[in-house]
Protein backbone atom coordinates (compact mmCIF):
# COMPACT_ATOMS: atom_id res chain seq x y z
CA UNK A 1 0.00 0.00 0.00
CA UNK A 2 1.13 4.05 -0.92
CA UNK A 3 0.29 6.51 1.34
CA UNK A 4 0.46 10.02 -0.12
CA UNK A 5 2.70 12.41 2.38
CA UNK A 6 2.50 16.01 2.14
CA UNK A 7 3.45 19.23 4.03
CA UNK A 8 1.44 22.81 3.82
CA UNK A 9 1.80 25.84 5.25
CA UNK A 10 -0.73 27.08 7.67
CA UNK A 11 -0.44 30.44 9.60
CA UNK A 12 -3.22 30.18 12.03
CA UNK A 13 -3.92 33.76 14.17
CA UNK A 14 -3.07 33.76 17.51
CA UNK A 15 -2.27 35.75 20.41
CA UNK A 16 1.51 36.10 21.73
CA UNK A 17 2.20 36.88 25.34
CA UNK A 18 5.92 38.75 25.10
CA UNK A 19 8.51 37.53 27.28
CA UNK A 20 11.57 40.27 28.52
CA UNK A 21 14.90 39.41 27.70
CA UNK A 22 16.34 38.01 30.49
CA UNK A 23 13.39 35.36 30.10
CA UNK A 24 14.34 34.74 27.01
CA UNK A 25 18.22 34.07 28.05
CA UNK A 26 16.71 32.22 31.41
CA UNK A 27 15.17 29.75 28.62
CA UNK A 28 18.07 29.98 26.15
CA UNK A 29 21.06 28.68 28.42
CA UNK A 30 18.67 25.97 29.46
CA UNK A 31 17.76 24.40 26.39
CA UNK A 32 21.50 24.70 25.01
CA UNK A 33 22.93 22.75 28.17
CA UNK A 34 19.90 20.13 27.68
CA UNK A 35 22.10 17.00 27.46
CA UNK A 36 20.35 13.27 26.70
CA UNK A 37 20.87 10.24 29.61
CA UNK A 38 23.21 8.38 28.72
CA UNK A 39 23.13 4.44 30.27
CA UNK A 40 27.08 4.77 30.86
CA UNK A 41 27.03 2.68 33.98
CA UNK A 42 25.58 -0.73 31.63
CA UNK A 43 27.49 0.07 28.80
CA UNK A 44 30.69 -0.38 31.17
CA UNK A 45 29.35 -3.52 33.34
CA UNK A 46 28.21 -5.09 29.62
CA UNK A 47 30.89 -4.09 27.24
CA UNK A 48 31.37 -7.68 25.50
CA UNK A 49 27.32 -6.98 24.67
CA UNK A 50 27.91 -3.42 23.88
CA UNK A 51 30.77 -4.42 21.40
CA UNK A 52 28.67 -7.36 19.65
CA UNK A 53 26.14 -5.25 19.17
CA UNK A 54 28.32 -2.33 17.29
CA UNK A 55 29.63 -5.04 15.36
CA UNK A 56 26.47 -6.95 14.42
CA UNK A 57 24.71 -3.35 13.59
CA UNK A 58 28.25 -3.00 11.58
CA UNK A 59 28.77 0.36 12.97
CA UNK A 60 31.33 2.13 13.42
CA UNK A 61 31.72 3.82 16.94
CA UNK A 62 34.73 3.42 19.81
CA UNK A 63 33.19 2.45 23.14
CA UNK A 64 36.70 1.68 24.98
CA UNK A 65 37.36 5.79 24.14
CA UNK A 66 33.73 6.55 25.55
CA UNK A 67 34.32 4.73 28.77
CA UNK A 68 37.78 6.43 29.24
CA UNK A 69 36.72 10.02 28.41
CA UNK A 70 33.95 9.12 30.88
CA UNK A 71 35.99 8.05 33.59
CA UNK A 72 38.50 11.19 32.58
CA UNK A 73 35.03 13.44 32.85
CA UNK A 74 34.55 11.90 36.37
CA UNK A 75 37.42 12.50 37.58
CA UNK A 76 37.70 16.09 36.55
CA UNK A 77 34.19 16.27 38.20
CA UNK A 78 35.53 15.21 41.46
CA UNK A 79 38.35 17.49 41.08
CA UNK A 80 35.51 20.16 40.44
CA UNK A 81 33.88 19.14 43.47
CA UNK A 82 37.54 19.36 45.79
CA UNK A 83 38.29 22.30 44.27
CA UNK A 84 34.88 24.68 45.10
CA UNK A 85 34.66 23.41 48.66
CA UNK A 86 38.23 24.73 49.31
CA UNK A 87 37.22 27.84 47.53
CA UNK A 88 34.21 28.23 49.46
CA UNK A 89 36.67 27.82 52.83
CA UNK A 90 39.03 30.26 51.26
CA UNK A 91 36.50 32.79 50.85
CA UNK A 92 34.78 32.06 54.28
CA UNK A 93 38.23 32.62 55.82
CA UNK A 94 39.05 35.51 54.23
CA UNK A 95 35.95 37.14 55.69
CA UNK A 96 36.56 36.26 59.34
CA UNK A 97 40.39 36.54 59.63
CA UNK A 98 41.91 39.09 61.80
CA UNK A 99 42.14 42.06 59.95
CA UNK A 100 45.05 43.25 61.49
CA UNK A 101 47.06 39.82 60.98
CA UNK A 102 48.18 41.71 57.20
CA UNK A 103 50.61 38.85 56.39
CA UNK A 104 47.95 36.21 57.75
CA UNK A 105 45.45 38.04 55.60
CA UNK A 106 48.05 38.58 52.24
CA UNK A 107 48.88 34.73 52.54
CA UNK A 108 44.71 33.64 52.65
CA UNK A 109 43.80 35.99 49.55
CA UNK A 110 46.30 34.75 47.41
CA UNK A 111 45.46 30.92 48.38
CA UNK A 112 41.91 32.32 47.29
CA UNK A 113 43.29 33.72 44.37
CA UNK A 114 45.21 30.83 43.16
CA UNK A 115 42.32 27.51 43.77
CA UNK A 116 40.01 30.13 41.51
CA UNK A 117 42.44 30.28 38.97
CA UNK A 118 42.67 26.33 39.40
CA UNK A 119 38.63 25.80 39.27
CA UNK A 120 39.08 27.96 35.56
CA UNK A 121 41.39 25.29 34.59
CA UNK A 122 39.12 22.52 35.75
CA UNK A 123 36.01 23.50 34.79
CA UNK A 124 37.72 24.94 31.08
CA UNK A 125 39.26 21.26 30.64
CA UNK A 126 36.09 19.37 31.46
CA UNK A 127 34.14 21.57 29.17
CA UNK A 128 36.25 20.49 26.37
CA UNK A 129 35.84 16.79 27.47
CA UNK A 130 31.88 17.06 27.84
CA UNK A 131 31.93 18.31 23.88
CA UNK A 132 34.08 14.83 23.43
CA UNK A 133 32.13 12.40 25.50
CA UNK A 134 28.89 13.26 24.28
CA UNK A 135 29.99 13.56 20.85
CA UNK A 136 31.16 10.34 20.60
CA UNK A 137 28.66 8.63 22.98
CA UNK A 138 25.97 9.49 20.98
CA UNK A 139 27.47 7.03 18.63
CA UNK A 140 27.07 3.91 20.64
CA UNK A 141 23.97 2.04 19.35
CA UNK A 142 21.10 1.26 21.59
CA UNK A 143 20.82 -3.22 22.09
CA UNK A 144 19.04 -4.82 19.46
CA UNK A 145 16.26 -6.99 20.77
CA UNK A 146 17.44 -10.24 21.48
CA UNK A 147 14.73 -12.00 18.92
CA UNK A 148 16.62 -9.82 16.30
CA UNK A 149 18.46 -12.59 13.68
CA UNK A 150 22.14 -12.30 13.72
CA UNK A 151 22.30 -13.63 9.92
CA UNK A 152 19.63 -12.91 7.18
CA UNK A 153 16.08 -12.65 8.54
CA UNK A 154 14.30 -16.13 7.84
CA UNK A 155 10.13 -15.83 6.35
CA UNK A 156 8.44 -16.76 9.42
CA UNK A 157 5.22 -16.65 7.44
CA UNK A 158 2.94 -15.54 4.52
CA UNK A 159 -0.30 -14.41 4.76
CA UNK A 160 -2.53 -14.59 1.50
CA UNK A 161 -1.10 -14.84 -1.62
CA UNK A 162 0.49 -12.37 -4.86
CA UNK A 163 -2.53 -11.01 -6.84
CA UNK A 164 -1.83 -12.49 -10.19
CA UNK A 165 -3.23 -9.48 -12.87
CA UNK A 166 -4.20 -10.07 -16.56
CA UNK A 167 -2.41 -6.79 -17.40
CA UNK A 168 0.92 -5.48 -16.22
CA UNK A 169 0.51 -3.49 -13.08
CA UNK A 170 2.02 0.41 -13.08
CA UNK A 171 3.73 0.98 -9.65
CA UNK A 172 2.76 4.75 -7.76
CA UNK A 173 4.39 6.86 -9.67
CA UNK A 174 2.80 5.88 -12.62
CA UNK A 175 -0.21 5.68 -11.72
CA UNK A 176 0.21 9.20 -9.97
CA UNK A 177 0.66 10.59 -13.27
CA UNK A 178 -1.68 9.46 -15.21
CA UNK A 179 -4.65 10.26 -12.53
CA UNK A 180 -2.99 13.84 -12.43
CA UNK A 181 -2.16 13.29 -8.63
CA UNK A 182 1.01 14.44 -7.89
CA UNK A 183 3.78 16.32 -9.68
CA UNK A 184 7.39 15.37 -9.14
CA UNK A 185 9.29 17.21 -11.69
CA UNK A 186 8.63 20.61 -10.74
CA UNK A 187 8.92 19.91 -7.33
CA UNK A 188 12.73 19.08 -8.52
CA UNK A 189 12.87 22.46 -10.00
CA UNK A 190 11.92 23.94 -6.96
CA UNK A 191 13.70 22.30 -3.98
CA UNK A 192 15.47 19.45 -5.37
CA UNK A 193 14.63 15.43 -6.09
CA UNK A 194 13.29 14.72 -2.77
CA UNK A 195 10.21 16.88 -3.21
CA UNK A 196 7.09 16.68 -4.39
CA UNK A 197 3.89 18.55 -5.19
CA UNK A 198 0.55 16.63 -4.53
CA UNK A 199 -2.75 17.51 -6.58
CA UNK A 200 -6.28 16.86 -6.94
CA UNK A 201 -7.69 13.17 -5.24
CA UNK A 202 -4.28 13.02 -3.78
CA UNK A 203 -4.40 16.39 -1.91
CA UNK A 204 -8.05 15.04 -0.56
CA UNK A 205 -6.83 11.92 0.27
CA UNK A 206 -3.97 12.98 2.15
CA UNK A 207 -6.34 15.60 5.02
CA UNK A 208 -8.84 12.29 4.50
CA UNK A 209 -5.92 10.29 6.20
CA UNK A 210 -4.94 13.13 8.67
CA UNK A 211 -8.46 13.88 9.92
CA UNK A 212 -9.58 9.80 9.83
CA UNK A 213 -5.93 9.43 12.13
CA UNK A 214 -6.63 12.50 14.52
CA UNK A 215 -10.79 11.55 14.94
CA UNK A 216 -9.83 8.05 15.56
CA UNK A 217 -6.76 8.79 18.46
CA UNK A 218 -9.14 11.48 19.75
CA UNK A 219 -12.01 9.16 20.23
CA UNK A 220 -9.74 6.73 22.33
CA UNK A 221 -8.70 9.56 24.93
CA UNK A 222 -5.64 10.97 22.57
CA UNK A 223 -5.32 14.92 24.16
CA UNK A 224 -4.74 16.08 20.27
CA UNK A 225 -1.88 19.15 19.68
CA UNK A 226 -0.74 20.81 16.59
CA UNK A 227 3.38 20.98 17.26
CA UNK A 228 5.95 23.50 15.98
CA UNK A 229 8.27 22.20 12.78
CA UNK A 230 11.40 24.04 13.85
CA UNK A 231 13.33 23.06 17.53
CA UNK A 232 16.34 23.73 19.12
CA UNK A 233 19.36 21.02 18.16
CA UNK A 234 19.67 20.48 21.91
CA UNK A 235 16.73 19.05 22.31
CA UNK A 236 17.07 16.81 19.34
CA UNK A 237 19.87 15.70 20.78
CA UNK A 238 18.18 15.18 23.84
CA UNK A 239 15.80 13.00 21.81
CA UNK A 240 18.65 10.62 20.72
CA UNK A 241 19.35 12.25 17.26
CA UNK A 242 22.80 13.50 16.16
CA UNK A 243 22.42 16.66 13.89
CA UNK A 244 25.97 16.79 13.37
CA UNK A 245 26.49 13.76 12.31
CA UNK A 246 28.09 13.05 8.57
CA UNK A 247 25.58 10.70 7.94
CA UNK A 248 22.51 12.80 9.90
CA UNK A 249 18.99 13.13 8.09
CA UNK A 250 18.36 15.98 10.31
CA UNK A 251 17.91 19.16 8.58
CA UNK A 252 19.62 22.36 10.50
CA UNK A 253 19.06 25.49 9.60
CA UNK A 254 21.80 28.33 8.49
CA UNK A 255 24.16 29.48 11.32
CA UNK A 256 22.81 33.51 10.20
CA UNK A 257 19.42 31.60 12.21
CA UNK A 258 21.14 30.39 15.75
CA UNK A 259 19.64 32.04 18.61
CA UNK A 260 21.01 32.59 21.66
CA UNK A 261 20.55 28.67 22.83
CA UNK A 262 21.92 27.27 19.59
CA UNK A 263 20.99 26.22 15.72
CA UNK A 264 17.29 25.53 15.04
CA UNK A 265 16.82 22.10 13.46
CA UNK A 266 13.55 20.83 11.00
CA UNK A 267 11.73 18.57 13.37
CA UNK A 268 12.23 14.80 11.86
CA UNK A 269 9.28 13.89 13.72
CA UNK A 270 6.20 15.16 15.84
CA UNK A 271 7.65 12.66 18.84
CA UNK A 272 10.24 15.44 19.40
CA UNK A 273 8.06 18.25 19.64
CA UNK A 274 5.83 16.37 22.38
CA UNK A 275 8.99 15.43 24.70
CA UNK A 276 10.30 19.50 24.63
CA UNK A 277 6.55 19.58 26.05
CA UNK A 278 8.05 18.16 29.05
CA UNK A 279 11.53 20.09 29.56
CA UNK A 280 11.90 21.74 32.59
CA UNK A 281 9.30 20.61 34.33
CA UNK A 282 8.98 18.31 37.57
CA UNK A 283 5.95 15.60 36.70
CA UNK A 284 3.59 14.94 39.16
CA UNK A 285 2.75 11.50 39.72
CA UNK A 286 0.13 9.63 37.27
CA UNK A 287 -2.62 7.50 38.36
CA UNK A 288 -2.58 6.19 34.59
CA UNK A 289 -0.67 7.38 31.60
CA UNK A 290 -1.07 10.44 29.75
CA UNK A 291 -1.86 10.00 25.91
CA UNK A 292 -1.35 12.55 22.89
CA UNK A 293 -1.33 12.45 19.57
CA UNK A 294 0.04 15.28 17.02
CA UNK A 295 -0.32 16.28 14.08
CA UNK A 296 2.85 18.09 12.04
CA UNK A 297 5.13 18.05 9.39
CA UNK A 298 8.37 15.64 9.31
CA UNK A 299 11.74 16.69 7.50
CA UNK A 300 14.80 14.17 7.06
CA UNK A 301 17.87 13.85 4.28
CA UNK A 302 17.07 10.20 2.84
CA UNK A 303 20.06 9.25 1.53
CA UNK A 304 20.43 7.97 -2.12
CA UNK A 305 17.61 10.29 -3.56
CA UNK A 306 20.04 11.11 -6.62
CA UNK A 307 17.01 10.08 -9.03
CA UNK A 308 14.77 12.98 -10.88
CA UNK A 309 11.68 11.07 -9.34
CA UNK A 310 11.76 9.44 -6.25
CA UNK A 311 10.36 6.34 -6.35
CA UNK A 312 11.25 5.39 -2.17
CA UNK A 313 11.49 8.12 0.51
CA UNK A 314 11.21 11.66 -0.15
CA UNK A 315 12.63 14.31 2.32
CA UNK A 316 9.50 15.33 4.25
CA UNK A 317 5.91 14.02 5.20
CA UNK A 318 2.87 14.88 7.33
CA UNK A 319 2.56 12.43 9.72
CA UNK A 320 -0.16 11.64 12.76
CA UNK A 321 2.33 10.51 15.90
CA UNK A 322 1.30 9.41 19.33
CA UNK A 323 2.78 9.75 22.69
CA UNK A 324 2.14 8.53 26.23
CA UNK A 325 3.82 10.06 29.33
CA UNK A 326 3.88 7.46 32.53
CA UNK A 327 4.93 6.94 35.81
CA UNK A 328 6.23 3.43 34.10
CA UNK A 329 9.91 2.86 32.65
CA UNK A 330 8.36 1.22 30.00
CA UNK A 331 5.07 0.41 29.04
CA UNK A 332 3.77 -3.36 27.43
CA UNK A 333 3.38 -3.38 24.20
CA UNK A 334 0.00 -5.03 24.03
CA UNK A 335 -1.20 -1.95 26.17
CA UNK A 336 -0.11 0.39 23.61
CA UNK A 337 -1.60 -1.60 21.00
CA UNK A 338 -5.24 -2.06 22.57
CA UNK A 339 -5.22 1.90 23.02
CA UNK A 340 -5.27 2.44 19.31
CA UNK A 341 -1.53 3.96 19.87
CA UNK A 342 0.07 2.53 16.25
CA UNK A 343 -1.17 5.49 13.71
CA UNK A 344 0.85 7.31 11.37
CA UNK A 345 -0.37 9.08 8.19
Amino acid sequence: AFSFKMAFCHTPRCSTRLITAAQYQIIARTASQLRPQLPFKHWREHVDDMQRNIKLRNLQCDLPSVLELHAKHAGLQRQMETARAERNRLTAAVKTADKKDKQALSALVSESKAIKQLLQEIEASQQDVDVQLYDAAGRIPNLSHPDVPEQMPACVQVVGSKPDFAFEPKDHVALGEQHDLFDFSSAAKLAGASFYYLRNAAVALELALINYSMQRMMAKGYTPIMVPDLIRESIVEGCGFQPRDEASQVYVLADKHTTGAGRLCLSGTAEIALAGMFMNKTLDKLDKPQKYVAYGRAFRCEAGQSVVVPSWRPDYSTRVRSFWRSNQRSIPCPSILQSGAVCSV
